[in-house]
């Protein structure tokens, strides 16, 4: 992923709005993840936002790696 280009979306938060940087690799998880489960990106976000210890970004990108994990070990 050297090089790789960052995607801002803009979103609304708990009334805030606010600009994810994020790789496209990332974003494609997250949008997968949502629609598996049947939600809006933006509820997703707002849950990972929710119970984040470090910076959204950083949240966003292990909520990923995780779920990804968890798919693998099925």
């Amino acid at each position: 992923m050297s090089g790789a280009r960052l995607t801002k979306k803009s979103i609304s938060i708990a009334g805030h709005r606010t600009s994810i940087a994020l790789e496209a690799e990332f974003w494609s998880v997250l949008e997968e993840k949502a629609m598996m489960e049947n939600r809006p990106l933006v509820t997703l976000i707002a849950a990972v936002d929710r119970d984040r210890n470090g910076p959204l970004t950083s949240a966003l990108r292990i909520h990923a790696v995780n779920w990804l994990r968890e798919r693998q070990q099925r």
